[in-house]
C-alpha cells in the first residue's frame, strides 16, 4: 500500500519492497557548492536483440511504480520506482519519458522551484536542489541514516525529514531544518517504534507536523509544533478507531488530515480551537486484495478525498461525508496535482492523469495489458501465438505483428488461472484454476475492429474437469499433454487425474481416472508433473523426491532422491530431464535423468567462479523438442541464459535485460526467439541470434 505522504514517502508496501538506502539526515556541516549538481541519466536504450515489445505505450514506465506526482507547474510527472534508485520524469502531455534522475524521493516546494531528497550517485547526500536547473542550494554530509519521508511547509520556509535514527536499527527521527540553508531547528527520536519506515508526513498549516509510524504495540500518529518540536496533546485520540499500519494524507491549503490503511480510513480536521475532530470514516464493503485501500489523498483545498483500490477509485465530499463518484479505474498510487485540477494515478507501470472536472482521463492512453504480474508464458505449437497468464486473465498475442488477439478471463472469481498448456495438434488452449480445467479454441475468437484483444467466449460449456472439493488455497497446479494430444494430466496440490481427450478434444473427456501419487508427506505437494510422449507413464517432483508411475498398470516404477532445490517448473517436454537448482548460491544447475534419477549434466551458471551474485535461477523454458533450455536469473542484474541440451549442455549465450526482474520466459518451438515478461508488465520478444551475436 502506498501512503500519501510527500513524494519521498514510498508508502507502507512500497517502502517494504525497496532495499535500505543510506542517506544523510542530520549532518553537522552544510555544503553549498556548484559541484554538487544533481546529474541526469537518460532513459536506457532499446536492447538490439529485442524485435518486439508487447503491451508498451505512452505513460508506461519501465519498472513498477511506487508513486507518481505532478510537478507544481503541471508540465512533468515524477515517478518513483519500486526497487529502483531512479525517478523517471515524463512529459505530462505526451507521456513520453524525458529523463531519469539518480534520486531517492523528490519532495517539491509549493512553487515547484525546489526539490528535496537524496542523490543516489556518489557519496550519500541529502539536500535541496533548484528545479529544473538541478543545481544544489545546500547539501548535508555527515552521519548516515535511512530516509523515510520529507516535505516542505506550505510557506516553503521549513523542511521536515523523517527516517530511521542514524546507526540505530529500531527507532525513528523527525528533523526540521531551514529550507533555505539546511540548518537544523530541532529533532526528536521515537525509540519505541516497530522497525518499519514512517508511513506518512503531513503539515497542518505552517505550524503543526503530523507523522505516522508503527510502534511495537500498534500504529501511532504524533503531532508536533513546527517551531519548537513540542508534542501536541491533541493527537492522542486520533487512532482510537483507526486500523493498524496507518498512512497519512493532508491538504496543503486546509487543516484536513486523512489517516488510513488498506482496510479503512478516517478524516479529521483541525478546528478553530486547535482540536482535531473526526469528520467521517469508511472501510471497504468487503475484504480482498483487489478492494484494499492502496492510496488515499486529500485535495489541496481540503474539500475532496480520493480513495484508490486495485479495482476502482472513489471520490468523497469531505464536509458531507458523501460519495460523489466511483471511477472504474484500478490504482495503487493516486495523488492530487498541486493546483487540485488533476489526479495522477498509477497501477503497476501505467500512469493515468484524471481531470477533477469529470473524473475522466485527460489523455486517452492504453490500459496495461496485464494489471497483475505475469506468471506464465507459452507459445502455440506452430509458434504463431504467444499466451501470457497473470492469474486473472490470459492474453493471446500475435507476437510477430505486435498485437493482442484474444482476452480470456478466469471462469471463477474465487480461483486464479494457475496454469495453461496448448494442445500440440489443435487450436486449443487448456487452463486450470484450482477448481476446473477448461479449453478455449483460439481460432474462433472474433476480430476486434478497435485493435484491442477481443474477449474469448465464456468457457462454461468448455469445462472438461471439475473438482467437487477444491482446496482453500492452491499451492501448485500443473497441466501436461502428451505429444499426440490424446491425454491431459492435471494436478492440484495432492490430487492428480488423467483425462482421455479422444480424437476430438472439443468433446467431453472420453475417460477420467484419478492417479496415484503415493505418500508425499506433510507440507508437500506436487511441484511439477509431466506425461511421457506416448502417454503411458508420468513423472512428478515433490519436495526432494522424484517419482515415476506406469499409467496403464497403475503402479510406481521408480523413486529417487534429488538435491534440495528451488522448484520452478523444470521437466523437459519429453519427460526425459528435470532441471533444478538450489535456493542458495551455487555454481551449477543440475540436469537429472527423470527416468533413472541420475545427474547427467551440471550447467554452469556463473560467468566466472568468483561471480556469486549472478547465480540464481528463476523461471525455466524449453523448446518443444527439448533441445534447448532457457533460464531467467536475477541479482545484480536480471537476464536470461540459453543452453544447447543436444550438445552436452553447452551455453549458447547470456543476455541482461533493462526492465527489471523477469517474471516468466518462453521459447518458440524452433528455439530462435525468447519471450520475456518484464517487471513492468510488458513482454519483450528477443531474437536470440542477435542477442548472442559477438
Amino acid at each position: 500500500m502506498n501512503t500519501n505522504s510527500p513524494p519521498t514517502c514510498h508508502g507502507l508496501a512500497g517502502i517494504a519492497a525497496r532495499f535500505i538506502l543510506a542517506v544523510l539526515l542530520i549532518p553537522t556541516n552544510v555544503v553549498v557548492a556548484a559541484d554538487n549538481d544533481l546529474p541526469v541519466l537518460m532513459p536506457p536504450v532499446q536492447e538490439p536483440g529485442v524485435i518486439q515489445t508487447l503491451g508498451d505505450g505512452p505513460f508506461r514506465i519501465r519498472a513498477e511504480i511506487a508513486w507518481v506526482r505532478m510537478s507544481p507547474d503541471g508540465k512533468e510527472l515524477f515517478a518513483d520506482h519500486v526497487n529502483e534508485t531512479v525517478i523517471t520524469v515524463l512529459d505530462a502531455v505526451s507521456g513520453l519519458p524525458k529523463q531519469q534522475l539518480p534520486f531517492i524521493g523528490g519532495s517539491f516546494s509549493p512553487d515547484g522551484r525546489l526539490l528535496a531528497g537524496r542523490s543516489a550517485q556518489g557519496p550519500p547526500r541529502f539536500g535541496v536542489w533548484r528545479w529544473p536547473e538541478r543545481t544544489a542550494v545546500w547539501v548535508r554530509n555527515g552521519e548516515l541514516g535511512v530516509l523515510g519521508c520529507s516535505k516542505f511547509s506550505p510557506d516553503a520556509k521549513l523542511l521536515a525529514i523523517a527516517g530511521h535514527i542514524p546507526q540505530v536499527r529500531v527507532g525513528y527521527r523527525l528533523t526540521v531544518v531551514d529550507a533555505a540553508n539546511g540548518r537544523e531547528r530541532w529533532h526528536t527520536d521515537f525509540d519505541d517504534s516497530g522497525g518499519s519506515s514512517p508511513g506518512g508526513l503531513v503539515w497542518l498549516k505552517n505550524d503543526w507536523i503530523a507523522v505516522s509510524y508503527s510502534e511495537t504495540g500498534g500504529p501511532s500518529v504524533r503531532i508536533f509544533e513546527a517551531a519548537s518540536g513540542r508534542r501536541v496533546a491533541a493527537d492522542s485520540e486520533i487512532l482510537a478507531n483507526s486500523p493498524d499500519d496507518a498512512g497519512l494524507a493532508g491538504a496543503t491549503l486546509a487543516p484536513v488530515l486523512a489517516i488510513f490503511n488498506e482496510r479503512g480510513f478516517e478524516v479529521v480536521k483541525r478546528n478553530a480551537t486547535d482540536q482535531l475532530e473526526s469528520v467521517f470514516q469508511d472501510e471497504p464493503e468487503s475484504y480482498g486484495p483487489s478492494l484494499y485501500f492502496q492510496s488515499v489523498d486529500v485535495s489541496p483545498d481540503g474539500r475532496l478525498l480520493f480513495v484508490a483500490t486495485r479495482s476502482y477509485c472513489r471520490v468523497y465530499d469531505i464536509e458531507k461525508g458523501a460519495l460523489l463518484q466511483t471511477i472504474p479505474l484500478g490504482s495503487s498510487s493516486a495523488y492530487f496535482s498541486p493546483d487540485g485540477t488533476k489526479v495522477t494515478s498509477a497501477l503497476h507501470s501505467q500512469v493515468t492523469v484524471l481531470s477533477t472536472r469529470d473524473w475522466k482521463p485527460l489523455v486517452s492512453t492504453p490500459q496495461p495489458a496485464h494489471e497483475h504480474t505475469i506468471g506464465q508464458l507459452a507459445f502455440s505449437p506452430d509458434g504463431k501465438y504467444l499466451a501470457s497468464n497473470d492469474g486473472h486473465v490470459i492474453l493471446l498475442w500475435d507476437w510477430q505483428k505486435g498485437r493482442g488477439v484474444a482476452r480470456i478471463p478466469r471462469p471463477s472469481s474465487e480461483f486464479c488461472l494457475e496454469h495453461m498448456v496448448f494442445h500440440p495438434k489443435d487450436t486449443l488452449l487448456f487452463a486450470g484454476d484450482g477448481e476446473t480445467v477448461s479449453w478455449w479454441d483460439y481460432s474462433q475468437v472474433p476480430s476486434n475492429p478497435a485493435g484491442a484483444p477481443a474477449d474469448a467466449p465464456e468457457p462454461a460449456h468448455n469445462e472438461i474437469l471439475h473438482s467437487n472439493s477444491p482446496p482453500d488455497y492452491v499451492h501448485s497446479h500443473r497441466l501436461s499433454v502428451n505429444r499426440e494430444g490424446s491425454k491431459l494430466l492435471a494436478v492440484i496440490d495432492l490430487d492428480a487425474a488423467a483425462i482421455a481427450l479422444g480424437s476430438n478434444p472439443r468433446e467431453k473427456g472420453q475417460g477420467f481416472w484419478p492417479l496415484s501419487l503415493g505418500s508425499l508427506g506433510d507440507g508437500y505437494w506436487v511441484d511439477d508433473i509431466v506425461l511421457s510422449l506416448d502417454g503411458r507413464r508420468y513423472q512428478f517432483v515433490s519436495g526432494e523426491t522424484l517419482r515415476s508411475f506406469d499409467m496403464e498398470q497403475h503402479k510406481q516404477i521408480g523413486e529417487w532422491k534429488i538435491p534440495d532445490c528451488n522448484h520452478t517448473p523444470g521437466f523437459s517436454p519429453d519427460g526425459h530431464w528435470f532441471v533444478t537448482n538450489s535456493s542458495g548460491f551455487i555454481q551449477n544447475a543440475l540436469v537429472i535423468n527423470a527416468e533413472t534419477g541420475a545427474v547427467e549434466l551440471a550447467l554452469p551458471l556463473a560467468d566466472a567462479p568468483d561471480k556469486q551474485y549472478s547465480l540464481m535461477v528463476d523461471g525455466k523454458a524449453w523448446t518443444a523438442d527439448s533441445s534447448k533450455l532457457a533460464s531467467a536469473f536475477h541479482a545484480q542484474a536480471p537476464g536470461f541464459r540459453v543452453w544447447d541440451m543436444m550438445n552436452g549442455g553447452q551455453r549458447l549465450g547470456t543476455q541482461q535485460t533493462s526492465r527489471g526482474r523477469l517474471a516468466a520466459i518462453a521459447l518458440t518451438p524452433d528455439g530462435r526467439h525468447l519471450a520475456a515478461a518484464n517487471a513492468d508488465g510488458t513482454i519483450q520478444i528477443w531474437d536470440l541470434g542477435k542477442a548472442f551475436a559477438k
